[in-house]
């Protein structure tokens, strides 16, 4: 699959609003939502600063909220685990 991404300074404004998004959906009622808003808060973060990334951490987070969920198996996991991904 082929991306065509933005330039940096409209990429970063994209994200930086998806990260309120994702930091106002964590304060939600829906425990449920508010947990997945939690394990992914900190994703546009981790776009902008690829230099210091931290994947592992970020897929810790997304382990973490598919076993207090279990109905959602590895739905997200499974797009940060790069070999099984690229077969869908």
């Amino acid at each position: 699959m082929t991306y065509d991404v933005p330039d940096a300074p409209t990429l970063a404004k994209y994200l930086d609003l998806l990260t309120r998004v994702l930091i106002a959906i964590r304060g939600s009622a829906d425990e449920e939502a508010a947990d997945l808003a939690y394990a992914v808060h900190n994703l546009p973060a981790l776009l902008l600063r690829w230099r210091d990334r931290n994947e592992e951490e970020q897929l810790t987070a997304i382990l973490r909220f598919e076993r207090k969920y279990p109905k959602w198996g590895d739905h997200f996991s499974i797009a940060l685990q790069s070999s099984r991904a690229s077969e869908e």
